[in-house]
């Protein structure tokens, strides 16, 4: 109930709510994958978090970003979020894994589990602050630091992404496109998706 005062239109999904035109219902290109360190840029484990990020406090194992990022969110959320039945599209990336769901309006969301990747915020921190029109930090996430990035300049931006620290070695991104038409800030959007994400993961650890 605390998600629908997002929502201008009753039982529409986050991206289909958030569209403010619908296109010809030719999918939009997905979010550009998280950027990958630098090579010979990772540090030692044992000097986590690096870059001015922030410690995670109670971390989950890393274990729980194993599998299939399409797993992320119940098909019920999916529905929620993107306001219809979507199958979602894996895909393998240096990184780790990602899935994407399309909506008709043509926007579009992707999780992305970086686990082929154990640093956590801190490559956010150093390098995609750098590169990014726009770097948010976030207000903690049920109690695990984020930050918001885009290519898209703010304070509105049609695509955003949100990294969900969930242990120094450990991370997971959402991202979303609402679609160039669209005047509402992706951000708040990927924010709100991530914490679905954090709670089905927070449930897989069996906390």
């Amino acid at each position: 109930m605390k998600s629908s005062a997002l929502l201008p239109v009753a039982a529409a999904g986050l991206l289909l709510a958030a569209c403010s035109t619908t296109t010809d219902g030719t999918p939009s290109a997905a979010p550009s994958a998280p950027a990958s360190p630098s090579a010979g840029s990772s540090p030692d484990s044992t000097a986590l978090p690096y870059a001015g990020a922030p410690k995670v406090e109670n971390p989950l194992p890393d274990s729980v970003i194993s599998g299939s990022s399409c797993d992320a969110l119940t098909p019920e959320q999916v529905k929620k979020d993107v306001g219809h039945a979507a199958t979602g599209q894996p895909d393998t990336l240096p990184i780790g894994t990602s899935c994407n769901w399309f909506n008709t309006a043509g926007a579009n969301l992707a999780v992305y589990y970086t686990n082929n990747r154990h640093e956590g915020l801190s490559p956010y921190y150093d390098q995609t602050r750098n590169r990014m029109k726009r770097f948010d930090v976030l207000s903690p996430i049920q109690g695990y630091p984020a930050v918001a990035y885009s290519d898209k300049p703010g304070p509105v931006s049609s695509f955003c992404q949100v990294a969900v620290g969930i242990a120094d070695t450990a991370d997971f991104v959402v991202g979303v496109h609402v679609g160039d038409e669209s005047t509402a800030d992706a951000c708040p959007i990927s924010a709100q998706i991530a914490g679905q994400v954090l709670t089905n993961l927070k449930q897989k650890a069996g906390g």
